[in-house]
């Protein structure tokens, strides 16, 4: 049990790291120690999201070992595998059963930590991200940037024509089309773009990166359900904002109502915007995996299934790390904008 005993100490440490930080670690008023703060909270996240596959992988029924070579694989090869892994051999009874998930977990942490991470053929797990990555990246941050633009258009508009009452039927209908936008399912739109825009109509590629405007389809099945999020969010903030004082000054000092919209609402609208960008990193991560594999999109959900498929456990992890580290990011980005839009969160924290 000798070597798996860091292994151990490692995984279970990491489970409880994340919990633990959020529960009872108070949370530091000096920006200095906060930004140490949620640099200790990405890694011991990760940490946990890391030793959790680990884990669940070790308690998964079934073999992965024989999984990955195949059931009559020599002794040699099932060890080596095995080592290489984190995994604790059934045969192995140094190692009490109760510990060696966490065995597996720890081991995991650490190849993530270090770098030394291989797949089961023993390739570098870095060059086979590295390329996944900056696809999955390009497309994130398109159906991002696209999201937030269709989301904050439409809110406005229904924000806007609901101030008259002939509009407020324009703005139920629009907000009928927006719910019907965040509701729908990604593995539902996807083919129903791919089916109208491009094998009917033959108006955009039909999926690969290598073609220009090859990113627009499957920008557009991340960004929709995500823009019906922001759009009804923006038009509740618009409506708020619509009815303060400084917003009937400027009305009454004979300024248009759509320059009243840019330059007064707007700037109101946008604090909720912000935060739901952060919070929706997650879920076009979630989405791009469904997304990646309609459209032919040569990024780390398309990886994600190609190696599920082969329990190929190290290129999963990595993947699901790659993933974590996106959301938290992205919610600590979102928290530091918002502070930057409205100062009253400054003055909160």
């Amino acid at each position: 049990m000798s070597h798996h005993v860091i292994d151990i100490v490692i995984g279970a440490l990491a489970v409880v790291a994340a919990p633990g930080l959020a529960l009872w670690a108070p949370r530091p008023r000096r920006s200095t120690l906060r930004v140490l703060y949620a640099v200790v909270d990405i890694i011991s996240t990760v940490a946990a999201a890391v030793a959790l596959v680990g884990v669940l992988a070790a308690v998964v029924p079934g073999d992965p070992i024989a999984r990955a070579l195949g059931e009559d694989a020599p002794e040699e090869a099932r060890a080596a595998l095995a080592a290489r892994l984190g995994l604790v051999d059934d045969d192995d009874d140094t190692v009490p059963p109760l510990l060696r998930p966490l065995a597996t977990g720890g081991h995991l942490v650490i190849g993530v930590a270090t770098g030394a991470l291989t797949s089961l053929r023993g390739e570098p797990v870095g060059e086979l991200l590295r390329p996944r990555l900056w696809a999955s990246a390009r497309l994130g941050v398109f159906a991002l940037a696209l999201g937030v633009v269709i989301g904050t258009a439409l809110g406005l508009l229904a924000g806007r024509v609901a101030r008259s009452r002939p509009g407020q039927l324009v703005a139920a209908v629009t907000g009928l089309f927006v719910i019907g936008l965040a509701a729908m399912p990604r593995v539902v739109l996807g083919p129903a773009l791919l089916v109208v825009i491009a094998v009917q109509h033959r108006l955009l590629p039909a999926g690969g990166d290598d073609v220009a405007g090859a990113i627009v389809l499957p920008g557009l099945c991340l960004a929709l359900p995500f823009a019906g999020v922001i759009a009804r969010h923006v038009r509740v903030a618009a409506e708020e904002a619509a009815a303060m004082p400084f917003v009937r000054a400027a009305l009454a000092r004979g300024a248009s109502p759509w320059r009243v919209d840019v330059v007064h609402v707007l700037p109101h609208a946008l604090l909720p915007v912000v935060a739901l960008s952060g919070l929706q990193a997650g879920a076009i991560l979630s989405g791009a995996v469904i997304v990646e594999r309609v459209f032919s999109w040569p990024g780390i959900g398309t990886l994600l299934v190609e190696r599920l498929q082969r329990g190929d456990l190290p290129v999963v992890v990595a993947v699901v790390a790659v993933a974590v580290i996106a959301v938290v990011v992205g919610n600590a980005a979102a928290r530091t904008l918002a502070a930057v839009v409205d100062p009253r969160l400054r003055r909160r924290s």
